[in-house]
């Protein structure tokens, strides 16, 4: 036994593998008390007045996983993180039920086990572990579950983005049918134990345990039902026994035995008391006994023994069963169908199936079995005539019958198979779950024909559409999936017809990449599809006949978004891809053509709406814009065409990942962004209406990768859902954004999500149907009930996110010029309060002024310094104006210009040299001298314009300015001194007032004669002017007319002369 390892004896029992309290464990999770929240409710016991998401349908799945329950008339598969529970009545019409476990999960009952050493219990002391009654969990005591009780005595938080979604690889009935395991699949996984009881709500386990690290490979009940095996993957290394017991003292299952298992399992099954695993050049027998031994420390070795392979040492065992107490049936991968005998532990071959063998399965009786594998081949066997008596000592070649292909069953491998009310359940490699049919040949069971085949997907699932109402196939959605297989769907989960689109693949590719369905689109009339694949094709398909009628190579790239806007005029099909276009198509009669390419973005292009009946164009782009464009037409030569140019740009925080009408013909736009929020815009202006963060009661925020918005009610209550890639998740987020609900099944990504709504859009209580695609094949649907618990008919009663003040957006008040102008009287109140006008700093309270430090050799700066102009060859000074004749007349820096303007420099034997620095005492006086400052130069007009006397100010607006507020000053002390002021005025202050107020009269007398003896000079300059002008003009014109008078008489005289010589001529020539 020196080659026996378990946990406990390979570590120190402080570094121990099994882990005790784990952090998936019950134990973890009893001091995180449950939320009353929608997501954390039990889910059995559905009322009509519930708000949230609830399971109603799976269709396809997503594992091999896959067993069977005779008594009960069930089977169990799983479908993304869930096991379904199918119940057959007697016409084989099925019911589910769904099994899955949130990641933070609290039990019915703790796991416990079973540690016998004082160092084990004191280890377990040091770890705080924390039993939770059933009592306290709402179990009464005759077993029956109070919901109530769990909602009001314990919360927990919903789980987080950290706490991923695990899938469900695994799935085992008890043989007394009262209890369903489940194995996930990931780091540190679970195996949960789920009652089969409806009493018993289907989404909290009875128990977990997370003792596994990396994956569990298979489970198995033993016949007693008292023990459950588990056995992890390859990396995981460990198989452990759990046995189930009574519920005492608040533990209902606890760690029995356990040991390492290196070898590569594909099975494992009970032989008994005994449990067998099988895998690769592996079968081994382990024996677990009914109690350990008092004198074990700590958790108990399980003991095993590996089988005699024999002439099977090189093959790979894919199945085994157990037929007896002692004795099992284990299958090859090459066919070989061998008996295990407990008594010899050896390996022995009995027969040949002729195929390569993946599952086996025996009826009730263990009369007859089934062995099924490679392209759906099935063979009977007879076990009394292939089992001998005593196991044969060299190989036999045995063979029952030949093998069979069921008529309807398109060849495909065999993952699992059952015996169940006279029939056969298989799986294939297809994740297609089908019922055959048997007839009786000799007295042996023979698979004869597909009765039913579940409905199923069996692909990856990419996305899926509502269908058109009175659609011809009279379903309600369709969905594509990777290969180009699209099927139409009814909300019932039936299969309503499906066909397939051709994929095109380029034998000259550079990349060997095979080709994809991306998107699938169909016209609001129903009358056509449109796709999209990973070459760029667009395909025009009939819907009714099933044939292209149009292709064309429309993008260089992956199709990513087809937008579809029909009339009974016009058909306009819109396409865009990640080679950062956007295509227009319209069809003209019969015939489809490119209308526009559009190429406004610089990166993917992720998204197109078409808005308004066709007249806008929206696309979103990773580029972190959204472009409007309008449709413009115009008549050329009596053929009208038209246009889509672009109007308006959208620029976003983030890139945008998917967008969404409000309506059809709202100016309102939805746009979900990478930077985790959903934000509402005005396309007509551009502006930001709203936003929020699509967080949930943890405050973690997801990216939501598409969105679907309800339709508009009476009422105007509108819900927005869509799923998050992030953690999987499918989320209802009201439209002031807080969230709803959230929900998950979907494990290996969430491609689509589609919001059906049924009823009349005036009924508010109508129950929406939300359908969800994923990865892992499977298409779920989802009742979503928006009603309230206490029908008040507010928005979410169960969303426990409170209304924030923080949440809300920043108030603004911003007053406009005219605003703030309004606001000047009473400053001038102010002033005649304090007796100082606005406007003038007095020495007592006025802050004191920071004057800027200039530099000496500064000219605008220093008025004590006369200016200069710069010459061609000498710098000229230019006295002050102010007659200073104690200015220097020498130049300013104390040298002259050599003829190119520069200063103290001189060309002495052909080259440039320095000339001779100025004294020190004149360097220290002016110093370096700066650029000129743009501010100073408001200061220096005075000095520029002649006018010494100006200190650097705008005298006539300062002049101005205190005439104002001497205005306003004078005004309200006219006012207080009419009205009821306090007090009287004092005679010596009235007296300076009229002194002040004279000697202003006098000084604007005198302004006012002299400005009008100025305009009045003015003015007879003007008269003067104007005389002179016209006196001008007048001899102006008769010099123009005395010039034209003698021009016009010389020509008329030249005009004679000329008359006079041809007279002559002519009596000349008569004569």
């Amino acid at each position: 036994m020196a080659g026996l390892q378990t946990p406990l004896a390979s570590k120190p029992l402080g570094n121990t593998n099994l882990k005790l309290t784990p952090n998936g464990s019950p134990g973890s999770f009893l001091s995180r008390p449950l939320q009353n929240r929608a997501p954390n409710r039990p889910r059995q016991n559905q009322s009509t007045t519930d708000t949230g998401l609830f399971l109603k349908r799976v269709i396809g799945c997503s594992t091999g996983a896959f067993d069977s329950h005779p008594a009960s008339r069930s089977f169990a598969y799983t479908a993304g993180a869930a096991a379904v529970v199918v119940q057959l009545d007697d016409n084989l019409q099925v019911t589910q039920r769904f099994f899955r476990a949130r990641p933070n999960v609290t039990t019915w009952s703790s796991v416990s086990s079973q540690i016998n050493s004082l160092q084990s219990i004191a280890f377990l002391e040091s770890r705080n572990r924390l039993s939770l009654t059933l009592k306290d969990l709402g179990v009464s005591p005759s077993g029956n579950v109070q919901p109530s009780s769990l909602e009001d005595t314990s919360t927990a938080k919903t789980w987080t983005a950290r706490e991923r979604i695990k899938a469900a690889t695994c799935v085992s009935f008890s043989p007394d049918g009262k209890w369903l395991a489940v194995g996930e699949s990931g780091y540190a996984p679970r195996v949960l134990i789920f009652a089969m009881s409806k009493d018993v709500p289907s989404d909290i386990p009875v128990a977990a345990m997370s003792e596994h690290t990396f994956g569990v490979r298979d489970v198995a009940f033993s016949p007693c039902s008292k023990y459950l095996a588990s056995i992890g993957t390859v990396n995981d290394g460990f198989i452990y026994i759990w046995a189930l017991t009574a519920p005492t003292r608040g533990s209902m299952v606890k760690l029995h035995s356990s040991n390492k298992c290196t070898s590569l399992v594909r099975s494992i099954a009970w032989m008994g008391k005994n449990l067998i695993t099988v895998g690769l050049r592996h079968v081994k027998v382990w024996k677990a006994e009914d109690e350990p031994r008092p004198s074990s420390p700590g958790t108990r070795v399980l003991q095993g023994r590996n089988a005699i392979l024999g002439s099977m040492v090189d093959q790979h065992m894919t199945c085994v069963v157990g037929i007896s107490e002692d004795k099992a049936l284990v299958c090859t991968e090459k066919g070989d169908i061998c008996l295990l005998d407990e008594a010899l532990l050896r390996l022995s071959k009995i027969a040949n199936a002729e195929f390569g063998v993946s599952c086996i399965t025996i009826d009730a009786d263990s009369k007859f079995a089934w062995v099924a594998g490679r392209h759906g081949q099935i063979r009977a066997l007879v076990l009394k005539e292939i089992v001998p008596s005593t196991p044969p000592i060299s190989p036999s070649t045995s063979r029952s019958g030949s093998p069979i292909l069921p008529d309807g069953c398109r060849p495909a491998n065999v993952m699992a198979m059952a015996s169940m009310l006279g029939h056969l359940f298989t799986l294939d490699s297809n994740h297609s779950i089908k019922i055959i049919n048997m007839s009786t040949i000799d007295g042996v069971p023979v698979p004869n024909s597909m009765m039913r085949e579940l409905p199923a997907h069996k692909d990856a699932v990419l996305g899926v559409r509502l269908l058109p109402n009175n659609h011809l196939s009279g379903a309600s959605f369709f969905t594509w999936s990777i290969g180009g297989l699209v099927h139409f769907w009814s909300l019932e989960g039936v299969n309503r017809g499906d066909f397939s689109i051709e994929l095109e693949q380029p034998t000259d590719s550079e990349d060997d990449i095979s080709n994809e369905l991306r998107v699938l689109r169909i016209s609001p009339m129903g009358d056509y599809f449109v796709s999209g694949d990973k070459y760029g094709v667009l395909r025009v398909i009939d819907s009714e006949t099933q044939i292209c009628i149009y292709g064309v190579k429309a993008h260089s790239g992956d199709v990513t978004d087809i937008t579809i806007h029909q009339t009974e005029k016009t058909n306009t099909i819109v396409s865009c891809a990640r080679d950062r276009t956007v295509q227009v198509f319209q069809r003209i009669g019969d015939t489809w053509g490119l209308l526009q390419t559009l190429d406004d973005h610089t990166a993917s292009v992720s998204k197109v709406l078409l808005l308004e009946n066709g007249t806008r164009l929206l696309s979103c782009s990773t580029d972190r814009t959204v472009v409007v464009r309008e449709l413009v037409q115009r008549d050329i030569d009596g053929v009208l065409t038209s246009a889509y140019i672009p109007i308006r740009t959208l620029v976003l925080k983030a890139s945008a990942i998917h967008m969404t009408q409000v309506s059809e013909n709202s100016p309102y736009l939805i746009v979900s962004s990478m930077d985790r929020q959903i934000q509402k815009f005005d396309i007509n202006t551009g502006k930001t209406l709203s936003s929020f963060k699509t967080t949930d009661d943890t405050g973690d925020a997801v990216v939501m990768d598409c969105i679907s918005l309800s339709k508009e009610r009476s009422t105007g209550r509108r819900i927005l859902a869509g799923i998050a890639t992030t953690d999987k998740s499918i989320r209802i987020y009201d439209m002031s954004g807080n969230l709803i609900d959230k929900e998950w099944g979907h494990t290996e990504g969430v491609t689509d999500v589609a919001l059906l709504e049924t009823g009349s859009e005036e009924n508010e209580t109508d129950a929406m149907i939300l359908i969800s695609t994923g990865t892992d094949g499977t298409i779920m649907l989802w009742d979503f009930n928006p009603r309230s618990n206490d029908g008040s008919g507010s928005e979410s009663s169960v969303s426990s996110k409170p209304d924030l003040t923080a949440a809300k957006l920043p108030i603004r008040r911003i007053l406009s010029k005219s605003e703030l102008g309004e606001f000047t009287p009473k400053a001038a109140d102010r002033d005649a309060i304090t007796g100082t006008p606005s406007g003038i700093n007095s020495a007592n309270n006025s802050p004191p002024r920071l004057r800027k430090r200039n530099s000496a050799l500064g000219i605008n700066n220093n008025k004590n310094l006369p200016t200069a102009k710069i010459g061609q060859g000498r710098v000229e000074p230019v006295r002050s104006d102010s007659g200073d004749s104690s200015a220097p007349n020498t130049p300013l820096f104390g040298t002259e210009l050599n003829p190119l303007g520069s200063a103290g420099l001189e060309n002495k034997k052909g080259g440039w040299e320095r000339s001779v620095s100025p004294p020190e005492t004149a360097k220290a006086a002016l110093g370096r001298r700066p650029s000129n400052d743009s501010r100073n130069k408001g200061k220096s007009n005075g000095v520029a314009n002649g006018n010494p006397n100006d200190s650097g100010t705008n005298q006539p607006n300062n002049v101005n300015s205190l005439a104002e507020n001497l205005l306003k000053s004078l005004r309200m002390f006219r006012e207080g001194v009419g009205g009821n002021a306090r007090g009287a005025l004092r005679a010596e202050t009235i007296r300076e007032l009229e002194k002040e107020l004279g000697l202003a009269t006098k000084e604007l007398g005198e302004k006012g004669r002299k400005k009008k003896a100025h305009d009045v000079a003015n003015a007879a300059s003007e008269q003067l002017m104007a005389q002179l002008l016209d006196q001008y003009s007048e001899r102006l014109m008769s010099m123009i007319d005395s010039h034209l008078d003698e021009k016009l008489t010389k020509e008329s005289r030249q005009r004679g002369r000329v008359q006079e010589c041809k007279t002559c001529e002519d009596i000349s020539g008569q004569g």
